[in-house]
């Protein structure tokens, strides 16, 4: 999505995007928005909710016309190879770890929680999953299971779909994300700059637990990368 003329446009040109204030790239399904993207100059934040909810009904637009276009063309789906999550696993899952999952996404150590969701992949896996040197294939296990347990990896899908409902029952009741923020509030973040005295420039950049050291270097002409592409060939004198 770019901004022409004060209006936001769906698809524009490389030449109405040289001077738009506005770089949006959506991606989504026909329902809603699954990554966000971009850069503006200034804009306000009513003026980017409303570039995102016109580049939604471009994503929906185009999910549609590729579903209209598969009705025409397409096969239908093979499902018998699909690796399905039995709902009977799912409940189980809930009964006995949905509670150590919550505390889990409580911790807002980074370190500590990832050991915590280790250990509580490794606990669901022990009491639920098949062993590993057991005959049954991953296709033929039935809906209630191998006397209560399943394959390794439908254990894993269930966990990981167990975990994403965990988060978002942790945001909706609680207003609070996984490492204790508000769901409004950032990570700290700062930059120093010239933390290597023998580059040319450097700056270390950091975002809560994550850091970042950039370092430039200063070259003549001749050292810019060269480039062929669809537009034709040319060069690039800033790379990273």
């Amino acid at each position: 999505v770019g901004m022409v003329d004060g209006k936001f446009k769906v698809n524009p040109t490389k030449k109405e995007m040289e001077d738009s204030p506005l770089s949006l790239q959506l991606a989504g399904t026909a329902e809603g928005i699954l990554m966000i993207e971009g850069s503006c100059d200034f804009l306000t934040e009513e003026q980017m909710v409303e570039a995102v909810r016109v580049g939604q009904e471009g994503v929906s637009a185009i999910c549609k016309a590729v579903e209209a276009w598969s009705k025409v063309v397409g096969k239908p789906k093979q499902t018998d190879t699909i690796i399905q999550v039995p709902e009977q696993l799912k409940q189980a899952l809930n009964e006995k770890f949905r509670s150590q999952a919550m505390e889990a996404l409580r911790i807002k150590e980074k370190e500590d929680q990832s050991e915590a969701m280790s250990q509580l992949n490794k606990n669901a896996i022990a009491e639920l999953a098949l062993d590993e040197d057991s005959s049954v294939g991953i296709l033929e296990v039935p809906e209630e299971g191998v006397e209560g347990r399943w394959h390794k990896v439908q254990v894993q899908r269930a966990l990981k779909k167990m975990m994403s409902a965990s988060l978002r029952q942790l945001v909706l009741e609680e207003g609070r994300r996984c490492d204790g923020r508000s769901t409004t509030e950032v990570r700290p973040i700062s930059i120093g700059m010239e933390y290597l005295p023998c580059t040319h420039g450097s700056a270390l950049f950091t975002r809560g637990e994550t850091q970042a050291l950039a370092t430039a270097t200063l070259g003549g002409a001749r050292m810019a990368q060269k480039l062929e592409n669809l537009d034709g060939e040319g060069d690039k004198r800033f790379y990273l």
